[in-house]
């Protein structure tokens, strides 16, 4: 974890909580609900509207992988953006006969952003002094941060298997790197973090970066319809049917989609970066290895995301960000929303 990550997080936290008034909203909810129980007339309705609105609204697509980790060791994100919304209007459905059960869990949920904004408050109040522009220089002038994330099917758990991926990868940086026309060299190794799941952060040049984020973002694109027809060749492969064609023909068709989708891929990123310029043929089999490599990683459950400095504020930085932004949210569509909200919330 970096300074600027945590501190990066811990403004959101202000911008999104206290910015947004979430905890005054909960706090009018709360009042007009126990009105209600208590007989009283009050626009409970149109109150549970505004603050349902108000946390809906969050969205996590800002932080990358490491401030979103960051950001689930102070609350738990399910409070936030639509999850937020399900598990408020779970209160209700599930406290219809019991109206101070339902008081006491809002209150609880208020608790929970009161705490979150005083330690967000506290932790700015020793690190806005600082110099940020001092927290990323791990990151040089003209470069984005790579950070690939094992996990899932991709996670790595030995040396062995960590060469294996390593090396998928290096074909990948190499293979944008020829399509790109810099250097492999240009791409630096910054850090090695394991926690819950092994990170890797790869100083890459903007190109290749933007480059490597357009890979990503097509491919996730694909990726749900994939895995549908995978889906049901297993499901239609656990009926025992005497009569195999049905899965044999799912199978081959996930097959074919897929490289399809690999090939289509890797002549429209090369079409693009070089439309009046014939690849030579180590430069396009370089490329079609870095978009095949890219599938089956994320294809396992790994991840692609990006950090920039804050301080950076170029267009070709903006571009970047806005991209992985679409990723993040696309990831976590592909993963049935486990990537921005866990899974609900257990009493």
């Amino acid at each position: 974890m970096r300074v600027s990550e945590l501190k990066k997080t811990m403004q959101f936290i202000l911008e999104s909580a206290k910015g947004r008034n979430i905890i005054s909203a909960l706090d009018a909810l709360t009042v007009a609900f126990q009105k209600n129980t208590q007989g009283s007339f009050s626009p409970l309705s149109k109150q549970k509207q505004k603050t349902l609105a108000i946390i809906e609204a969050v969205s996590l697509v800002e932080l990358s992988i490491n401030e979103r980790a960051i950001l689930s060791k102070f609350v738990d994100p399910t409070l936030l953006g639509p999850s937020g919304v399900a598990h408020i209007n779970e209160i209700f459905s599930e406290h219809k006969l019991d109206p101070m059960g339902a008081v006491y869990a809002l209150e609880e949920i208020r608790q929970d952003f009161v705490n979150l904004v005083e330690t967000a408050e506290k932790i700015l109040a020793v690190l806005l002094p600082l110099n940020s522009g001092r927290m990323d220089l791990d990151i040089e002038d003209g470069h984005a941060a790579i950070q690939i994330v094992f996990e899932k099917k991709a996670v790595v758990d030995n040396v062995a298997e960590m060469k294996d991926r390593l090396d998928e990868w290096w074909h990948i940086i190499r293979g944008v790197s020829l399509l790109t026309n810099t250097a492999v060299e240009e791409n630096k190794m910054l850090s090695i973090q394991k926690e819950s799941s092994p990170c890797i952060e790869i100083s890459c040049p903007y190109v290749v970066a933007h480059v490597i984020g357009l890979i990503v973002d097509n491919i996730l694109l694909a990726l749900e319809r994939y895995r549908n027809l995978k889906k049901k060749a297993e499901e239609i492969r656990c009926l025992n049917l005497e009569n195999r064609q049905i899965e044999h023909d799912l199978d081959l068709e996930a097959r074919n989609f897929r490289h399809a989708i690999v090939k289509e891929l890797g002549a429209t990123i090369i079409a693009e970066l070089k439309p009046d310029k014939e690849l030579d043929g180590e430069a396009k089999n370089a490329t079609d290895l870095a978009v095949r490599n890219i599938f089956s990683f994320l294809d396992k459950g790994g991840a692609v995301d990006c950090r920039i400095p804050e301080t950076n504020g170029s267009s070709a930085a903006l571009r970047i960000q806005q991209l992985f932004m679409k990723i993040r949210l696309l990831k976590s569509n592909v993963d049935g929303g486990r990537l921005l909200a866990a899974a609900k919330r257990t009493a």
